[in-house]
């Protein structure tokens, strides 16, 4: 849902959570309720899940009478959920909702940066300023000595004429000392907030490239997963989707939410396919002899041999269940990530107020007339040709 739709998403959030927490400890009583005596009876006479074909073992219902430690274990993981989700959905969850609001912060930002740009450009006049008034006060604080009489300096006590000059040194050298730390403290500002204004103008171009060809990613990804295992599933869905979606562009986020289902479904299929309770032996065929109107034909080997029709789908059964569904998963993180970078791009500009760029573009503001500016300009320039002219290439080929 994340994929499809960042509002909705966060709608049902709420919902989600109260399902993960009932589902937390509907599993928690029903596992620990099934170590009594005589449950696992009563779960075949009255619920009908028999016990001697494993369907309650595919149920995660198992007798832990002597090891105690396992069945520690089988109950920690619900019961983390649960405190995990009652947290979350008690002390976060509204937080959240205002955080994640696409609009919360965009008067926000938007004066922060203000600020920010406002506070970067006054240091440098206030700090000369600030430097030459107390340099000044230095130099002219010798002279208002000197001008005072003889006679004033005879009628001061020995205290004072040793102290008086000592106070002032102290004073000079503090007040110096702490021009200096302002003076180190302010340039120290100045290149962090180069450094940051450096890091943001990266930060959004690798972003920008990033939203250009996630989808290339996307499209590869989904190929290798293809080409890894070579099913009739993967060819009529992955395949396909790949072949249409590459000539057309305004379809590509399309097929891209069909890829999520059809990844999805793949997923929960295969897995619910590992289970006891699916039967697997209707899909075998004898493949020894082909039998026509009036002959037979043998086949030579490898197919002449009894055949699952579910390998041929693209359903294995496996002992190494994360290794089976490792190129899903992947595919799945690698759709989320193109869901993410979309989002963040779009609540970007809101917050900025920029308009949509142009599909491909990775700077919009270059143009030709700018180009011999500077060289910064005849790269981005440089940048933006070299896409169309790939694009004609692609189109050539």
């Amino acid at each position: 849902m994340f994929q499809f739709s960042y509002q909705l998403w966060r709608r049902i959030m709420y919902g989600f959570w109260l399902t993960v927490i009932v589902f937390s400890m509907l599993v928690l009583i029903i596992i620990y309720t099934y170590q009594f005596k005589d449950f696992d009876y009563y779960w075949e006479k009255y619920l009908h899940v028999s016990k001697k074909v494993c369907k309650q073992r595919d149920l995660g219902l198992e007798l832990y009478d002597s090891d105690t430690g396992t069945l520690f274990v089988k109950l920690l993981t619900p019961t983390f959920f649960l405190i995990i989700t009652i947290i979350q959905l008690h002390y976060f969850h509204k937080d959240f909702l205002l955080i994640s609001d696409i609009h919360y912060r965009s008067s926000e930002y938007i004066a922060d940066t203000t600020q920010l740009t406002t506070a970067s450009n006054i240091p440098n006049d206030s700090t000369e300023t600030h430097i030459t008034i107390e340099h000044e006060n230095e130099i002219e604080c010798p002279k208002t000595l000197d001008l005072k009489s003889p006679n004033r300096r005879r009628t001061a006590s020995p205290t004072s004429e040793l102290g008086t000059p000592t106070t002032l040194k102290e004073e000079v050298e503090s007040n110096r000392a702490e021009r200096e730390f302002k003076a180190v403290k302010i340039c120290l500002d100045n290149i962090f907030q180069d450094v940051q204004q450096w890091f943001t103008s990266i930060s959004e171009i690798l972003w920008r490239i990033l939203e250009i060809h996630i989808i290339k990613v996307v499209l590869l990804s989904t190929f290798i997963l293809a080409a890894y295992d070579v099913c009739a599933i993967h060819f009529f869905a992955f395949v396909v989707f790949v072949v249409v979606a590459l000539p057309l562009p305004a379809l590509q986020s399309f097929f891209s939410h069909c890829m999520s289902i059809w990844v999805a479904v793949l997923l929960l299929s295969k897995m619910i396919y590992q289970l006891n309770i699916v039967d697997n032996l209707n899909w075998r065929r004898n493949c020894s002899a082909v039998m026509f109107i009036n002959s037979s034909t043998d086949f030579p080997f490898p197919f002449n041999t009894t055949i699952d029709n579910h390998d041929w789908i693209g359903f294995k059964r496996t002992l190494d269940l994360a290794n089976y569904c490792k190129g899903y998963i992947g595919l799945i993180l690698v759709l989320t990530i193109q869901a993410v970078v979309k989002i963040r791009q779009e609540v970007n500009r809101i917050q900025l107020n920029l308009p949509e760029p142009k599909t491909g573009i990775i700077f919009p503001e270059a143009t030709r007339s700018t180009a011999d500016d500077n060289l910064s300009r005849m790269f981005k320039i440089f940048s933006k040709l070299f896409f169309f002219t790939n694009l004609a290439l692609s189109f050539v080929t």
